[in-house]
């Protein structure tokens, strides 16, 4: 099995690859994000001028995946590993016009609020945060709402301004929310 070993140092105002993100010994399979974005760009070690075009301060995170799981997600591509570069929300439209095309459209940060019923306490979140919406069963929800326009950002000001949607979760399933959204939402 081949090591992958990902080495970067950031430098302002240089790219990516003149700044050291070096793959000793292999060809891994490069993926570019855009921060909570589900698209992704694949760039092979044939096509790794791309990420000379990446502007190092664009970088939100880079993460490496590995043997079962890389092969698991990207089949064979993932053999010699993956190195994910994730960049902020900011810089999607500073991207190349190819990368930013396969990736798609990045959607607008929406607010999303919980609250349970009876209650008027509100746990507020975007679409980047600790919390998992996999973590809340359907069968909690009492009721959803979506929020658009000015209604939005005049009852939650500039947070509201992409849209909110409302999730009503019923008193009673309130003890099986995670922690972090259990004392929010306490009276």
């Amino acid at each position: 099995m081949k090591l992958l070993s990902v080495l970067f140092f950031v430098c302002p105002l240089t790219s990516v690859a003149q700044q050291g993100l070096q793959v000793q010994g292999t060809s891994p399979l490069y993926i570019i994000r855009v921060e909570s974005s589900p698209g992704e760009f694949e760039i092979t070690t044939s096509d790794e001028s791309k990420l000379s075009s990446l502007d190092p301060s664009w970088i939100k995170s880079i993460s490496v995946v590995k043997g079962p799981d890389a092969t698991a997600k990207y089949g064979d591509k993932g053999t010699d590993g993956v190195v994910i570069v994730t960049i902020s929300r900011e810089y999607a439209d500073q991207l190349p016009d190819t990368v930013r095309l396969a990736l798609g459209p990045v959607p607008p940060k929406v607010l999303f609020v919980l609250q349970k019923t009876m209650g008027t306490r509100e746990f507020q979140f975007t679409g980047t945060t600790i919390f998992d919406m996999d973590q809340i069963d359907p069968a909690w929800i009492e009721s959803i709402t979506v929020i658009k326009d000015e209604v939005g950002k005049k009852k939650y000001g500039e947070a509201g301004i992409n849209g909110v949607v409302v999730i009503r979760i019923n008193s009673k399933y309130i003890d099986m929310l995670p922690e972090v959204i259990r004392t929010q939402l306490a009276e």
